[in-house]
């Protein structure tokens, strides 16, 4: 997927609307966290509800019955480009991102060790862990630690002075963008989290 720089105008607003809980496998939480922010994924205000808030679009809501359609149907496969963590759509300053050797460099960090010093047993149940996460829709015992109804996020997007989306008095696109949060624990007190942070660059929303 091609990606191209994004330019904000002055009219943009960044919301954060959900944070979403995964405890990894141990391999033994201080303050502050590793935090990833991915590159800006394009998607109407339609699409986004529709995942996000599966059901009456007025709730946070993840349908997790959709890991058991289809994969090959067209909505499902445009899910996963918009919800996947696959290096093929996902990037940090348009450099490809990888899950599992983030999480492994930051346990690398908090630890001051390499990982083949870990446990070996450890390490290879934490690798297939995070080796079976592709998508959001693939975190196991994933609760929403805290999410935002659509109405709030509207009024918060309002409280923030936005206007809708179109063309502001310059000429230039007014876009917002809406953040999901996946955060990654571990059991270890020495090792921080990683929030990896899904920034939704929406063009078409009305108040």
């Amino acid at each position: 997927m091609s990606k191209s720089k994004t330019c904000y105008s002055d009219y943009t607003k960044i919301i954060d609307v959900a944070a979403l809980g995964h405890v990894l496998n141990p391999i033994e939480i201080k303050e502050t966290a590793h935090i990833v922010e991915l590159d800006d994924i394009h998607i109407s205000s339609m699409l986004f509800r529709r995942i996000f808030y599966a059901g009456d679009g007025e709730h946070f809501n993840l349908d997790f019955r959709i890991r058991n359609l289809n994969p090959h149907d067209p909505y499902i496969e445009s899910v996963k480009q918009y919800t996947s963590f696959d290096p093929d759509y996902r990037t940090v300053n348009d450099i490809s991102f990888n899950l599992l050797q983030t999480i492994f460099g930051h346990l690398e960090e908090d630890l001051q060790a390499p990982r083949e010093c870990f446990d070996l047993t450890c390490r290879m149940e934490l690798e297939r862990e995070l080796a079976c996460i592709n998508s959001i829709y693939d975190i196991n015992s994933c609760s929403v630690l805290t999410a935002l109804k659509w109405h709030e996020v509207l009024k918060l997007l309002i409280s923030h002075g936005a206007i809708k989306s179109g063309i502001d008095p310059c000429g230039n696109p007014i876009q917002h963008v809406l953040k999901i949060s996946v955060i990654f624990k571990n059991p270890n007190r020495d090792v921080k989290d990683t929030i990896v942070k899904f920034r939704y660059l929406i063009g078409d929303i009305q108040f």
